[in-house]
Protein backbone atom coordinates (compact mmCIF):
# COMPACT_ATOMS: atom_id res chain seq x y z
CA UNK A 1 0.00 0.00 0.00
CA UNK A 2 1.34 3.41 -1.01
CA UNK A 3 1.33 6.11 1.65
CA UNK A 4 0.65 9.74 0.87
CA UNK A 5 0.82 13.05 2.65
CA UNK A 6 -0.81 16.31 1.72
CA UNK A 7 -0.50 19.97 2.65
CA UNK A 8 -2.63 23.07 2.25
CA UNK A 9 -0.57 26.18 1.57
CA UNK A 10 -2.28 29.56 1.83
CA UNK A 11 -0.83 32.81 0.55
CA UNK A 12 -1.61 35.12 3.45
CA UNK A 13 -0.67 38.83 3.50
CA UNK A 14 1.82 39.62 6.26
CA UNK A 15 2.94 43.13 7.18
CA UNK A 16 6.39 41.99 8.31
CA UNK A 17 7.15 40.23 5.01
CA UNK A 18 9.17 42.32 2.56
CA UNK A 19 6.98 41.29 -0.39
CA UNK A 20 3.80 41.53 1.65
CA UNK A 21 3.01 37.83 1.24
CA UNK A 22 3.76 34.69 3.17
CA UNK A 23 2.79 31.03 2.88
CA UNK A 24 1.07 29.30 5.77
CA UNK A 25 1.27 25.50 5.59
CA UNK A 26 -1.20 23.05 7.13
CA UNK A 27 -1.18 19.23 7.19
CA UNK A 28 -4.17 17.78 5.31
CA UNK A 29 -5.61 14.40 6.30
CA UNK A 30 -8.58 14.46 3.93
CA UNK A 31 -9.37 16.43 0.80
CA UNK A 32 -12.02 16.24 -1.88
CA UNK A 33 -13.19 18.37 -4.74
CA UNK A 34 -15.71 17.68 -7.44
CA UNK A 35 -17.10 18.88 -10.73
CA UNK A 36 -20.42 18.01 -12.29
CA UNK A 37 -22.72 18.63 -15.24
CA UNK A 38 -26.49 18.59 -14.99
CA UNK A 39 -28.30 15.98 -17.06
CA UNK A 40 -31.88 15.49 -18.18
CA UNK A 41 -33.97 12.33 -17.70
CA UNK A 42 -32.37 10.80 -20.81
CA UNK A 43 -28.88 11.29 -19.41
CA UNK A 44 -27.95 14.04 -21.86
CA UNK A 45 -25.79 16.85 -20.53
CA UNK A 46 -27.80 20.08 -20.24
CA UNK A 47 -25.35 22.40 -18.46
CA UNK A 48 -21.78 23.49 -18.48
CA UNK A 49 -19.30 22.18 -15.97
CA UNK A 50 -19.91 23.31 -12.39
CA UNK A 51 -17.58 23.05 -9.45
CA UNK A 52 -15.14 25.11 -7.47
CA UNK A 53 -15.65 23.65 -4.01
CA UNK A 54 -12.80 22.12 -2.03
CA UNK A 55 -13.42 20.27 1.26
CA UNK A 56 -10.45 19.81 3.58
CA UNK A 57 -9.75 18.19 6.93
CA UNK A 58 -6.65 19.53 8.68
CA UNK A 59 -4.91 17.58 11.42
CA UNK A 60 -4.65 20.33 14.00
CA UNK A 61 -6.38 23.12 15.85
CA UNK A 62 -7.20 26.16 13.71
CA UNK A 63 -4.63 28.95 13.71
CA UNK A 64 -5.44 32.62 14.21
CA UNK A 65 -4.93 33.14 10.46
CA UNK A 66 -7.50 30.47 9.61
CA UNK A 67 -10.01 31.87 12.09
CA UNK A 68 -9.58 35.39 10.69
CA UNK A 69 -10.41 33.94 7.25
CA UNK A 70 -13.47 32.14 8.61
CA UNK A 71 -14.82 35.26 10.34
CA UNK A 72 -14.27 37.71 7.46
CA UNK A 73 -16.70 37.00 4.61
CA UNK A 74 -14.82 39.42 2.30
CA UNK A 75 -11.42 37.77 2.74
CA UNK A 76 -10.16 35.70 -0.21
CA UNK A 77 -6.92 33.73 -0.32
CA UNK A 78 -4.95 31.99 -3.02
CA UNK A 79 -3.28 28.69 -2.31
CA UNK A 80 -2.66 25.10 -3.23
CA UNK A 81 -3.15 21.56 -2.02
CA UNK A 82 -0.14 19.37 -2.72
CA UNK A 83 -0.26 15.58 -2.47
CA UNK A 84 3.11 13.83 -2.14
CA UNK A 85 4.46 10.34 -1.68
CA UNK A 86 6.69 9.37 1.26
CA UNK A 87 9.79 10.48 -0.68
CA UNK A 88 8.29 14.00 -1.03
CA UNK A 89 7.74 13.59 -4.76
CA UNK A 90 4.72 15.65 -5.83
CA UNK A 91 1.91 13.47 -7.17
CA UNK A 92 -0.77 16.13 -7.65
CA UNK A 93 -1.16 19.86 -7.13
CA UNK A 94 -4.46 21.68 -6.97
CA UNK A 95 -4.04 25.45 -7.22
CA UNK A 96 -6.85 27.84 -6.37
CA UNK A 97 -7.47 31.57 -6.51
CA UNK A 98 -9.86 33.86 -4.66
CA UNK A 99 -11.09 31.24 -2.22
CA UNK A 100 -13.55 32.06 0.52
CA UNK A 101 -13.94 29.83 3.55
CA UNK A 102 -17.70 29.18 3.55
CA UNK A 103 -17.92 26.41 6.16
CA UNK A 104 -15.88 25.62 9.26
CA UNK A 105 -15.99 22.91 11.91
CA UNK A 106 -13.52 22.00 14.63
CA UNK A 107 -13.64 18.64 16.38
CA UNK A 108 -11.67 17.44 19.37
CA UNK A 109 -11.74 13.74 20.23
CA UNK A 110 -9.43 12.63 23.01
CA UNK A 111 -9.39 8.98 21.94
CA UNK A 112 -8.69 9.53 18.23
CA UNK A 113 -5.45 10.46 16.53
CA UNK A 114 -5.05 13.23 15.62
CA UNK A 115 -6.98 14.56 18.61
CA UNK A 116 -8.04 17.80 16.92
CA UNK A 117 -9.38 18.16 13.39
CA UNK A 118 -10.35 21.30 11.52
CA UNK A 119 -12.84 21.00 8.66
CA UNK A 120 -12.96 23.70 5.96
CA UNK A 121 -15.10 24.16 2.88
CA UNK A 122 -13.60 26.54 0.33
CA UNK A 123 -15.49 28.11 -2.54
CA UNK A 124 -12.98 29.12 -5.20
CA UNK A 125 -13.23 31.32 -8.29
CA UNK A 126 -10.45 29.58 -10.22
CA UNK A 127 -8.94 26.15 -9.81
CA UNK A 128 -6.12 24.42 -11.65
CA UNK A 129 -5.43 20.71 -11.32
CA UNK A 130 -1.94 20.02 -12.60
CA UNK A 131 -1.81 22.16 -15.74
CA UNK A 132 -5.57 22.12 -16.47
CA UNK A 133 -7.41 25.31 -15.40
CA UNK A 134 -11.10 25.80 -14.62
CA UNK A 135 -12.73 29.22 -14.32
CA UNK A 136 -15.66 28.97 -11.92
CA UNK A 137 -16.62 32.66 -12.17
CA UNK A 138 -17.99 32.69 -15.70
CA UNK A 139 -19.85 29.36 -15.57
Amino acid sequence: MVEYKAYLKLKIPQKDNIMGLSWERYRVIDCNYEFYKKTNKSGEVISGLKGGEINLTLSDLPTDELMAWVFDHFKKYNGEVTIMDTDDATLEQVYFENARCVDFKMRYEGLERPHAKTYLKLLVENIKIGDVPFDNVNK
